[in-house]
């Protein structure tokens, strides 16, 4: 489990003796925003905008079930604002699961604040209070507010356009009966080199199926049971010649075996192999290339299929 550490101007995640800032507030030639970092008079700052929310948290969650949460809001509103730090542009927001509305405040709270024309879009399988939906009473605290839409839709498959928002957030405290299928759909929403971001509160289920979809993900565990996960978005369409390149690498990677396989070698020139075809593998996973991903698997069974028949006969000839 890791810990929040907010020091002076530093916002930092530290966990088995290593730490990540997450945002530092006295890197101003990084800001690319309309407001600053950090400044030693009254006006806002990003700096005063998370203490704000991390004030008023308790009040905007009080009576709930996520009142206890606030380190998970702290970390969540942190990885917000280090994105928005890099663009002075407004950005387009979408959160899946927006049932009472305390992360959509904290969210129409940020955006609004960078930039007006950001458009928050929440997302909700329920409407009206009487299903407790509390979203609307969360919204009408909001001061600065930007361009806000509630949408209610399955979460599973949405009709919104693909491509489109340059974060997804994944609210985990709203329970999904098929998670891997809500990933794949905000994948589908996120732009190329967007961010999605899933917080998973005592729902494995979500957080294993994101963890399959993401090999290169970055990780966040605030406390038992909540873990909060985010990965950079690419696009085959977008990836162009890249993308052919890591075709060619894959076949060459096949053939290279199917030949080795042909020179019976032995256990040591096949382990490099191994681990080559692994990488491939976890790649091919990221970009849901699942014929190559079987192709990869084949060939790895039977690469272990010849170390064993080897242990089996001692020795060759």
């Amino acid at each position: 489990m890791g810990e929040l550490l907010i020091e002076n101007t530093i916002i930092q995640y530290a966990e088995a003796g290593k730490t990540r800032v997450l945002l530092d507030f006295a890197d101003h030639l990084s800001n690319k925003s309309k407001i600053p970092l950090h400044s030693p008079t009254d006006d806002l700052t990003v700096m005063s905008l998370i203490k704000m929310l991390l004030q008023r948290y308790p009040q905007i969650s009080k009576g709930t079930e996520e009142a206890e949460n606030i380190m998970e809001s702290i970390m969540i509103n942190t990885l917000l604002a280090a994105f928005l730090v890099k663009t002075s542009l407004p950005v387009k927001v979408l959160e899946i699961g927006c049932t009472n509305g305390i992360m959509s405040y904290s969210l129409a709270t940020i955006l609004g604040s960078f930039h007006k024309r950001s458009e928050l879009c929440c997302m909700s399988d329920v409407i009206g209070n009487t299903s407790q939906n509390q979203w609307l009473d969360k919204m009408a605290l909001v001061s600065d507010v930007p361009e806000l839409s509630l949408v209610i839709a399955d979460y599973e498959k949405t009709p919104l356009a693909s491509d489109y928002f340059d974060i997804v957030i994944i609210n985990g405290s709203v329970y999904f009966q098929e998670p891997f299928q809500v990933i794949k759909e905000a994948k589908r929403l996120t732009k190329k080199n967007g961010l999605l971001l899933c917080y998973c509160c005592n729902a494995p289920l979500l957080e294993s199926s994101f963890c399959f979809h993401f090999q290169n993900r970055e990780e966040y565990y605030v406390k038992n049971n909540v873990k909060i996960m985010t990965v950079k978005i690419l696009k085959k369409e977008d990836e162009g010649q890249g993308y052919q390149n890591w075709i060619y690498k894959v076949q060459m990677c096949l053939e290279k075996a199917e030949q080795k396989l042909k020179e019976q070698p032995e256990p040591q020139e096949i382990g490099p192999i191994i681990e080559e075809i692994d990488g491939y593998i976890d790649q091919a996973i990221e970009r849901e290339e699942l014929d190559k991903k079987v192709q990869l698997i084949h060939m790895k069974e039977a690469l272990l299929d010849e170390v064993v028949r080897y242990s089996f006969s001692g020795h060759r000839g």
